[in-house]
């Protein structure tokens, strides 16, 4: 019978001393999705904003919900006149595609840019995404109107600029009106509809890669996502 694997004295110091603060952590993040979920209505938006579908079909906010009585968005760094989307951004969303069949079993899911939708299509092509909707804030102002925009000079071709990538949380009240519950950016700190700043690294304990690449000893360092397509999966 083989023998369980023994660690150092100060091995096991060290590990208890994080596991007490993985439990404190926990806790911690227990008490923000409670607070998270017990916000007042917050400000109301118009379910007939008209988007646009990658593949050019209309569709309007309301039309994301799906069944659903909440929508989550993530708000991939595309704008119009890029030639490509921020990696970092690119790679959030090959995440989220991978998850959206267990996800709209619970809310409407989508992407939402500001770039045009042949430009998306291009972009879902490219990078495989089959199963969350990816879709054009075009011909509405919806991005702007939900502060995503840090400033002029967004650097057009490169994915970096004043436009911010989000997680924005919708909710339809039982008054039957669609308002923004929670949403949070990537980004500089900016005051956003919701109320408040949000800080830069703010999304990154919903993106399941810079927390994997957290657990490592040496962490992420300072590797950055870079590429621009999706290579198939090895069978």
């Amino acid at each position: 019978m083989s023998a369980h694997m023994s660690a150092s004295a100060d091995y096991r110091t060290a590990r208890a001393e994080l596991a007490a603060a993985e439990r404190q952590l926990r806790a911690a993040a227990e008490r923000v999705a409670a607070l998270r979920g017990a916000l007042p209505p917050g400000p109301e938006v118009d379910p007939g904003t008209p988007l646009t579908m990658a593949g050019g079909k209309p569709v309007t906010l309301g039309g994301l919900f799906g069944p659903h009585r909440s929508l989550v968005t993530y708000g991939l760094r595309f704008d119009e006149g890029w030639e490509r989307p921020c990696p970092a951004s690119a790679m959030w969303v090959d995440g989220l595609d991978a998850l959206t069949p267990h996800l709209a079993e619970r809310a409407g899911v989508a992407v939402l840019a500001p770039a045009s939708p042949g430009q998306l299509a291009a972009v879902v092509a490219r990078r495989g995404w089959s199963w969350v909707p990816v879709v054009s804030s075009q011909p509405s102002d919806l991005v702007d109107r939900l502060g995503l925009r840090a400033g002029a000079g967004a650097g057009a071709g490169t994915g970096s600029g004043g436009l911010m990538s989000a997680v924005t949380v919708f909710h339809w009240g039982d008054d039957g009106r669609v308002r923004l519950h929670w949403q949070a950016t990537e980004g500089a700190p900016t005051p956003t509809p919701a109320g408040g700043a949000t800080d830069a690294g703010s999304l990154d304990f919903l993106c399941a890669a810079w927390g994997l690449l957290d657990l490592l000893p040496e962490g992420r360092a300072a590797w950055r996502p870079t590429r621009q397509d999706r290579p198939l999966p090895r069978r």
